[in-house]
């Protein structure tokens, strides 16, 4: 018999190379699998055919560059976690404050007998994208560069080229507090 750990890479390995067929034959038919409506909050208890839609559609549109394992602490602990792209290929509207999420894997009797998003993991922090921002802007500032250039780099460095919106908070080498404008 097939090992969870086979299985689960044979998951990542099928997702990676966007094999629909390979993935809805690892899948039980009754199983339960977590998708995304348009605004990317999570539908729970989709159908085997309903995932495999989103996900194709998923596929189609972005690029699997890394798979990461982990092992899930909350809902399901011990159960195996793939997360692709660092964890950012499915972003979630409700667990905003969360900036990773991963497919959970629950695997019963050689089939995936159900795939969750996963926001707890064993073996790496999943912290809110303020705080990997603010991780790397400490990280800047500690090499010299002033804390609003830190900011500028950062934030444009992940796209946020109009944060500001006009409002540059020169202040912010001061000891005073800031409170950011309205976006």
């Amino acid at each position: 018999m097939t090992t969870a750990q086979e299985i689960t890479k044979q998951f990542a390995h099928a997702v990676q190379q966007k094999n629909m067929d390979m993935i809805a034959s690892m899948l039980a038919d009754n199983g339960e699998y977590n998708t995304q409506d348009a605004e990317l909050n999570t539908i729970t208890d989709c159908s085997k055919a309903a995932f495999i839609d989103w996900l194709s559609r998923q596929l189609s549109q972005k690029e699997i560059t890394t798979t990461e394992y982990d092992t899930c602490i909350l809902c399901r602990t011990g159960n195996p976690v793939v997360l692709f792209n660092e964890g950012l290929f499915v972003l979630q509207q409700e667990h905003k404050a969360k900036s990773r999420t991963g497919f959970m894997l629950h695997i019963v009797d050689g089939l995936i007998q159900e795939i969750a998003f996963c926001f707890s993991f064993a073996h790496r922090e999943n912290k809110s994208q303020a705080e990997y921002d603010n991780d790397e802007v400490n990280k800047l500032t500690a090499q010299g560069v002033p804390l609003i250039e830190a900011i500028e780099t950062v934030l444009t460095a992940r796209g946020c080229t109009d944060i500001w919106k006009g409002h540059r908070p020169d202040h912010l080498n001061s000891p005073r507090l800031y409170t950011p404008p309205d976006l």
